[in-house]
């Protein structure tokens, strides 16, 4: 994002935290600022407020926006380019972070309601800060009106480019975005690099929020909470096979759950995803002293986790011995049948990359499963469900007499399905909305001129995919 007008001299950063949480209750966090380049620009490297980084590789892609894998966190960090944070409020009221003077109260592309953060609030505070709430889809106030802290200004919802209810929040210093967390990384903030701007921590009283990544600034001040989530255990080495893989995490699960039940917080397994669910009161800070956990994920940004699963099966299973079938005529495809947790699997190995569609019956019905061959070492495992004992002999039988079909995937990848509440744009969304931004600047910079105000009309964005 980029500032259109910004008059009189920069103003230092805020000495203390000013900002109060622009919802009730407690949600997910469901997209971070990036420290990297928060301009929606795709630079493949986002960098969160703990240093935490990510960026594109050839074994995990998100659909719809540039989401990136983090092997340490199990999860996937939105997203490159994200000038603030998506909280998943889902048609509630939304409150003014701060006291201050409203600047913007409209849809901010009117012949274009499905553009940009759709009906959109700007509070302009003191000491050169500014608010964006974007996607309501109730403004209660109007440009010019002066709010209180905690005043009711408008309702979530899912106006302009998003596509799921909840709200984009971005706090802007001297015209330039900044994050409200901070920065707790190691040596410098790489926003400086930006703009020549520092994050400090804004938040006099911080969000309510399920699912904080491990150290997130704030942390330490949010209570306990009842919303279920999942913690996401560290994966062990799988370089001993598959039965050795299934132990170690099990002991591991099981040490967690003790651990929680000693504590009186309930908890249960869930070795599909490698996690613990934990419905009962307890606060992240006490989650992340339990040394097995990753992170910590909501019902509404579990995403990954799954696969992550089957992805240290099948290269557990590369160095377990065990017959393999060969699935294809050119013997670039093999693999055998593993029982794991109630389901069926079908793990083994192909060529470095390679995606193929496999085709066979289980003795009911005709299945079709993508198989996502390792770039680095060729495995693969898909899950074929909950089969009967009949069933996975009809299905190993077909395979052994070569009675499946094997199609290989040209020009298209496999890909995971994204977080509903995004896509990304279209070659029309930067045509119009460059147009729209030049027609803006004439006309903010004649009201400039003619009042000479100090606040920032910061909608110019080649789009937001919050």
């Amino acid at each position: 994002m980029q500032p259109v007008t910004c008059n009189g001299p920069n103003k230092p950063a805020a000495g203390k935290p000013f900002l109060y949480p622009p919802y009730r209750g407690w949600t997910s966090l469901v997209s971070y600022f990036d420290h990297d380049s928060p301009n929606y620009v795709q630079d493949g490297l986002i960098i969160t407020a703990t240093g935490a980084q990510a960026g594109p590789d050839a074994q995990h892609h998100r659909a719809d926006f540039p989401g990136y894998w983090n092997k340490s966190l199990r999860e996937y960090i939105d997203y490159d380019g994200h000038n603030g944070y998506d909280y998943d409020v889902r048609y509630q009221s939304l409150y003014a972070a701060a006291r201050g003077k409203v600047v913007f109260a409209a849809m901010e592309y009117p012949t274009m309601p499905d553009h940009g953060y759709g009906n959109m609030i700007m509070i302009e505070h003191r000491g050169g800060y500014v608010t964006l709430y974007g996607h309501l889809s109730k403004i209660l106030v109007h440009r010019g009106q002066k709010v209180k802290l905690g005043q009711k200004i408008g309702i979530s919802g899912n106006t302009g480019h998003s596509t799921g209810p909840h709200v984009h929040f971005t706090v802007f210093h001297n015209c330039t975005p900044v994050d409200p967390y901070g920065w707790s990384g190691s040596g410098p903030d790489p926003l400086q690099s930006y703009r020549g701007e520092d994050s400090v921590y804004l938040w006099h009283r911080a969000p309510l929020v399920i699912n904080p990544p491990p150290g997130w600034p704030g942390m330490n001040d949010l209570p306990a909470t009842s919303a279920p989530r999942l913690l996401l255990l560290h994966l062990p080495s799988t370089s001993r096979g598959t039965q050795a893989f299934s132990r170690a995490l099990r002991a591991e699960a099981l040490q967690t759950v003790g651990a929680l039940n000693t504590a009186g917080v309930d908890a249960s397994i869930d070795m599909l995803r490698g996690g613990i669910e934990v419905p009962g009161e307890v606060s992240a800070q006490e989650l992340y002293r339990l040394p097995q956990v990753a992170s910590i994920e909501s019902p509404d940004t579990v995403n990954g986790d799954r696969d992550d699963m089957l992805s240290a099966l099948a290269r557990a299973a590369l160095v377990t011995p065990h017959r393999r079938i060969q699935l294809n005529r050119k013997h670039t495809l093999n693999g055998y049948l593993l029982s794991y947790q109630g389901r069926t699997l079908l793990v083994g190995k192909g060529a470095r990359g390679s995606q193929v569609v496999l085709k066979f019956s289980n003795g009911k019905h005709l299945e079709t499963r993508h198989i996502v061959a390792d770039p680095s070492s060729g495995a693969y495992a898909v899950d074929l469900g909950k089969l009967s004992s009949k069933q996975v002999k009809n299905v190993r039988r077909v395979l052994e007499r070569g009675g499946a079909k094997v199609q290989p995937v040209r020009k298209t990848r496999v890909v995971k399905r994204s977080h509903p509440l995004v896509r990304r744009p279209t070659a029309s969304d930067h045509s119009a909305l460059a147009w729209l931004v030049a027609f803006g600047c004439l006309a903010l910079a004649a009201a400039a001129f003619a009042t000479r105000p100090r606040w920032l009309a910061l909608i110019q964005h080649p789009h937001d995919v919050s």
